[in-house]
């Protein structure tokens, strides 16, 4: 009587109705960035560990919602570094890039400083970092710059961000600066262009070129009209009709003359 089966599956819609029927469901999720944050920060505390707050949050991502695989993970940080951790020795055990670096690319980019934002990767692959890892980041990156960007008018924004974006609230307040000078439809396309990247890097030898095409494509971009922009100027040009186009100070007429032939 004391004995219970416990039957776990991550595919719930693949098992049978015969055995779905003997048994008790209980839902499992993925515990949030800022519960395990919460939870690591406590056991630091009981530890005597000191440990910044960005190197919790470094933790708690890499764990990927897992409260086992972060204690592990703070418990080799006690291990290997002497003194306070910080997020540059989690980034350095872990093998991730720095979110100060991701700032920095971020930001040429997003200036269309293409020297700059090379010159940044470069610096990361010198490091020992590869492209996976650093085409990795920038999607991070400019995921949460699209997350910030959208929620600007959401009602209760900053619960929504702590729920939608893995940073303490200094990164976030950097976040919303970032955002603030580009457009969800631009960061939609920079986010595709990133994408594509990486899953040809993915499948390629050369991830170093395939990913400096990247960064260059995204920091030579052309300046990028929003929809609404777009549809504004259809609209106008529908309401003068195609026929007349200001050039300059003067005007330029299509038509025909009276003694030209007509097609």
């Amino acid at each position: 009587a004391h004995v219970k089966f416990i039957f776990a599956t991550t595919v719930a819609s693949k098992v049978p109705p015969t055995v779905l029927s003997r048994c008790q469901r209980f839902d499992f999720r993925r515990i949030e960035t800022a519960t395990l944050v919460g939870v690591l920060s406590r056991v630091a505390k009981a530890e005597t560990l000191t440990i910044s707050e960005p190197a919790l949050y470094a933790i708690a991502r890499a764990a990927e919602g897992s409260l086992r695989d972060a204690e592990v993970m703070l418990e080799q940080m006690a291990s290997f570094v002497e003194g306070a951790i910080e997020e540059a020795d989690v980034t350095a055990l872990l093998g991730a890039v720095e979110s100060e670096a991701l700032f920095s690319v971020t930001q040429a980019i997003l200036d269309r400083n293409a020297p700059e934002a090379l010159r940044f990767i470069h610096q990361q692959l010198e490091q020992g970092k590869d492209a996976p890892q650093l085409l990795t980041g920038l999607l991070r990156q400019f995921r949460n710059l699209l997350m910030v960007r959208s929620t600007q008018e959401a009602p209760s924004r900053n619960e929504v961000l702590v729920r939608l974006v893995d940073e303490p609230a200094d990164r976030l307040a950097r976040l919303d600066q970032q955002a603030a000078h580009v457009t969800t439809q631009e960061l939609l396309l920079l986010l595709q262009i990133l994408t594509g990247a990486y899953e040809l890097v993915r499948r390629s030898p050369m991830g170093q070129m395939i990913l400096e095409l990247a960064v260059l494509k995204l920091s030579t971009r052309e300046q990028w009209r929003s929809l609404d922009e777009i549809s504004r100027r259809l609209d106008a040009l529908s309401r003068t009709g195609p026929a007349r186009e200001q050039v300059g100070s003067g005007s330029v007429g299509v038509g025909v003359s009276p003694g030209a032939p007509r097609a």
